[in-house]
């Protein structure tokens, strides 16, 4: 179980990170 929370937590900063350069590439 703990490994899926800390599997699904380096996704979500993946997610963040991939969000991030898109917004930066939008404006």
């Amino acid at each position: 179980m703990s490994k899926a929370i800390e599997r699904t937590r380096v996704v979500q900063e993946e997610v963040d990170e991939v969000f991030g350069k898109v917004v930066e590439a939008m404006e």
